[in-house]
């Protein structure tokens, strides 16, 4: 993490690629609160939890597309010396979703659905489902 071209924000998911930002995963039948962790990347990364009543660990993975931004092109005229040139600006997308698995080492598997805002600290919410109907709720 220390290399200086890990650390860029590229516009991506995350700016320090490998790095585990640490959230909140909130199972909403009955409000237990666990330790959720997101490994920061450019699209595709290790997801993790832990449910502190069972004891039941969950690890998994994601993939994320993103949304908005993009190049654009023009052309500008320089009416004193009557030249044109070709300009392009790039804007960095705006939003990503993503979706993964987390399974557990007791047999429950929770299918995730993410929206991550990307930057230096990226930010996120997203809900759970799992394969016995519980819901969650999901911040980082």
């Amino acid at each position: 993490m220390n290399d200086p071209r890990k650390t860029q924000n590229r516009g991506g998911v995350a700016s320090c690629a490998g790095g585990m930002l640490q959230g909140q995963m909130f199972r909403l039948d009955n409000g237990s609160q666990w330790p959720f962790g997101i490994q920061t990347s450019y699209g595709t990364g290790k997801l993790t939890a832990t449910d502190p009543q069972t004891g039941e660990v969950f690890t998994g993975q994601y993939t994320g597309v993103y949304q908005g931004g993009g190049s654009s092109y023009g052309t500008a005229f320089n009416a004193q010396l009557l030249t044109t040139t070709t300009v392009q600006t790039f804007t960095p997308p705006s939003n990503a979703t993503a979706r993964g698995i987390l399974r557990g080492d007791r047999g429950t598997v929770i299918q995730i659905y993410l929206d991550i805002r990307p930057g230096l600290v990226p930010k996120g919410h997203g809900q759970g489902l799992d394969n016995k109907g519980r819901q969650y709720q999901i911040q980082f």
